[in-house]
Order: structure tokens, then sequence, then C-alpha cells
């Protein structure tokens, strides 16, 4: 699955200039208002949604790799944390404020210190948050983890422009 995740990346990179759709895993939970205690549930927005209409029109091949990846990208690692780190991207991409809930595991702690790092700048990832997150996880999980937070992060960065571009 993770061959195919990052298979999906390279052909929709190489094919144009990436257009936008909301990561959507159905089965998180929703955020409640102060983002406390659950996991942010990423749905398209309407600018979104009219981002991936009109990209459905102009580059439909694009379209379809973007979706179908979106699709893979919770299955190449624990969706919930994934969504977890989603939701932390989101807020900070948008300039929102996110409060980490108190539930979150020594596990997901990892995997937010090095979502944050990584949306920051991917090369200066130290050695510390890799081994913290190999203290909970195997390297071939840790792998789909960061493949599938490419993923996220890609986009909801696209997103943000072509939601704004694409009107």
């Amino acid at each position: 699955m993770l061959s195919l995740v990052l298979s999906l990346m390279l052909s929709l990179m190489l094919m144009l200039s990436l257009p936008s759709i909301h990561l959507f895993n159905p089965t998180a939970r929703s955020v409640s208002d102060d983002g406390v205690g659950e996991y942010p549930r990423l749905v398209a927005q309407d600018s979104s949604n009219h981002a991936m209409q009109r990209l459905r029109v102009l580059q439909p091949d694009a379209a379809a790799h973007l979706e179908r990846i979106n699709e893979i990208a919770p299955t190449a690692t624990d969706a919930d944390q994934l969504e977890l780190c989603a939701g932390y991207i989101d807020a900070f991409l948008r300039g929102q404020s996110w409060r980490e809930p108190e539930s979150v595991s020594a596990r997901d702690r990892a995997a937010l210190a090095f979502t944050e790092q990584f949306m920051m700048s991917v090369g200066d990832v130290t050695q510390e948050q890799i081994d913290a997150m190999l203290a909970h996880v195997t390297p071939e999980e840790v792998y789909g983890f960061i493949a599938a937070l490419h993923v996220v992060d890609m986009t909801l960065r696209v997103e943000l422009v072509a939601g704004a571009m694409l009107r």
C-alpha cells in the first residue's frame, strides 16, 4: 500500500502544479468548538469544493489522482493519528489556534512534534524526533506515517492557494 501512495504522489507531482482537495476521513471524529478532546475532522470547505469542481473540469486526470492519493494516504499509517496531525497542520497554515487534546498519548505527542518540524522545515527534522517516534512504532510504520503526512501537508497547502485561485 505504501508503494502505491508513493507512486501516486510521484505521478501527481509530475503531472502539473498541484490542485486542491481536502483530505477527508469519514471515520474521524469532529472537533469541538474549543478544539479540545476530539480529533478534528477535515471536510472540504465551500472554496475547496468549488476549487475541486473547477479542477475536475480543467484537469480531470490530476483531480482523479489527487482524490485517489488522499483516499490511500490514511491506509499507510494510523488514520486517527494522521487526522490529529492533519488538524494541527490545517490550523497552523490557516493561522488558527490549536490545542492538543488532553487524551493524546506519548506516541501521538511524538508524531505531533515530528509533524511540527516536518511542516516548518523537513530538512531540519532531528534524529531525536525520529527516535521518539521509533520508541513507539517500527521504522516501516514511521516511513508510512511520513509518506501519508507528506500527502496531507501538500494537499492542505495547495488547497489554500487553489481555493483562492480557482474561484
